[in-house]
């Protein structure tokens, strides 16, 4: 009588040792090593005619066995607009689960709608949150709710991440707040806006695609020593993934750096700002960027960020 392997075989004219079994595994990340337990990559290379080889795995399953050993536990809130539909900020909860794994940390994520905050109800959306991440995105939709949020982390010193809009509305904020420029705002969300912080950059095309509407891809970054970016990267110029079609305006550069808020990272011609922090005495870890990290994550590499954030929680908890 035919086990299922050969059944499966014969029904799908397949050789039997072709047929891999995709096991329920502890982990995502454990399925590989699930699958290269039947041979996987001996039947991938003899398919294709390569010389058959047996993956190194050792620095997955030492990934593995930190991912069994956890320590922590962190609760993160991420406000966006996009909440319902998870998937959206995929790469964005990987990325922090891969650092979780590597501190020995699990990660729950709290999913908050951007629309839903308001200074009334902020402090007890935040009950109970190690750290808050604003992610990108496009439209005025929740933009208000995420600088209630934005405002809330700076003056409670609560962990505070912002990703490519995340950044845009840290300096929406700290311009309202701060600098009070009563108003100001992204020409995206207010193009009369007295005070104008962010806007369509209409200085060389070269940062953006063809279609010169939107820069997308990786771009280098050069950043500024003795900040917390260089202690993060402890690279002078790296290169991450951008999507987005405003940027800061520099004619606010100054007056913004005079009041505290550090501008850490620009474009290697120093036109375009791409990170923001408070120094450490200020607000113990605030960090906003104009590019996404977690498009470069990996669960055996997780990002430097995203590494930094959950040292910082492990290191304070």
């Amino acid at each position: 009588m035919f086990d299922m392997k050969e059944k499966l075989a014969l029904f799908c004219n397949v050789k039997v040792g072709s047929v891999i079994e995709n096991m329920d595994a502890e982990s995502l990340y454990a399925v590989p090593v699930e699958l290269e337990k039947q041979g996987f990559a001996k039947t991938v290379c003899g398919k294709l005619g390569l010389e058959e080889k047996s993956p190194d795995l050792s620095e997955w399953n030492a990934m593995l066995e930190k991912e069994r050993n956890i320590l922590n536990t962190f609760t993160i809130g991420i406000i966006g607009k996009y909440v319902e539909l998870f998937d959206s900020y995929l790469s964005l909860v990987e990325g922090l689960k891969h650092a979780g794994i590597h501190t020995n940390s699990d990660i729950k994520i709290r999913w908050i709608n951007a629309e839903t905050v308001t200074e009334d109800n902020v402090a007890e959306i935040f009950e109970g949150l190690s750290a808050a991440v604003v992610p990108g995105g496009f439209g005025e939709r929740g933009v208000e709710g995420k600088i209630n949020a934005i405002s809330y982390a700076r003056k409670n010193k609560i962990p505070m991440l912002g990703l490519g809009l995340g950044m845009q509305c840290a300096i929406i904020e700290f311009s309202r707040n701060v600098l009070n420029l009563e108003g100001a705002n992204s020409t995206e969300f207010n193009p009369e806006t007295k005070y104008p912080v962010v806007h369509r950059w209409n200085g060389e095309k070269k940062y953006y695609n063809k279609t010169k509407t939107i820069r997308l891809g990786a771009s280098p970054c050069k950043i500024q020593k003795d900040t917390k970016a260089y202690e993060i990267y402890n690279e002078d110029v790296i290169y991450e993934r951008h999507r987005n079609k405003y940027e800061f305006n520099n004619e606010y550069r100054e007056l913004i750096q005079g009041k505290g808020l550090l501008l850490s990272g620009f474009s290697v011609d120093e036109v375009l700002v791409e990170i923001i922090e408070f120094d450490k005495n200020v607000h113990p870890w605030f960090l906003a960027v104009q590019y996404h990290p977690e498009f470069k994550s990996r669960p055996n590499k997780p990002h430097p960020i995203f590494m930094s954030l959950l040292t910082h929680l492990c290191e304070n908890k």
